[in-house]
C-alpha cells in the first residue's frame, strides 16, 4: 500500500506556499505551474483545496502509458520516469482527478512523487490553534 498525503481543506488558507515549495524542490524555481500540487479556490464556498496525486491503488495513468514511464517506487508511490516520458499526455487524460501536469518547456508530464517519502509541501502547513 502506497503512502498518500491526507488533505484537510479546513486547514488550507489559500496561501499557495505548498505550490512554491514543491516547484522549488523539484525544479529550483518558484513557479506554481511547475508544482506537483495545485490549490483550487472555491470563492462561493470560501474554501481552498490543495489537489495532488492520490497515489491510486490501481493507477489508470500507469495502465495507459504507452512507454511504461509510470511505475511504483520502493515506497509504493506512483512516479514518472522522465527519461522514458514522451509527453503524449495520455496519463493526464486517464487521471480521474486531473492531478497530472504538463511542463511546456520540457514537453513532459509531472505529478506528486511524495518527495521520496518526505513531502516538502506538508512541512509548510499552517500550525495555528484549532
Amino acid at each position: 500500500m502506497a503512502k498518500q498525503l491526507m488533505i484537510k481543506p479546513e486547514k488550507c488558507l489559500g496561501c499557495r506556499t505548498c505550490e512554491l515549495v514543491c516547484s522549488f524542490g523539484h525544479n529550483g524555481t518558484f513557479s506554481p505551474r511547475q508544482a506537483n500540487v495545485s490549490v483550487m479556490a472555491y470563492e462561493e464556498a470560501a474554501i481552498c483545496i490543495p489537489v495532488m496525486c492520490m497515489q491510486c491503488e490501481s493507477p489508470s495513468c500507469m495502465e495507459v502509458c504507452p512507454v511504461g514511464a509510470i511505475s511504483r517506487n520502493e515506497l509504493g508511490a506512483t512516479i514518472i520516469n522522465q527519461e522514458k516520458c514522451i509527453g503524449c499526455k495520455m496519463c493526464m487524460n486517464a487521471c480521474p482527478l486531473g492531478n497530472i501536469g504538463f511542463n511546456p518547456e520540457t514537453k513532459q508530464v509531472h505529478k506528486c512523487d511524495l518527495c521520496g517519502g518526505e513531502p516538502k509541501c506538508a512541512k509548510f502547513y499552517f500550525k495555528g490553534k484549532s
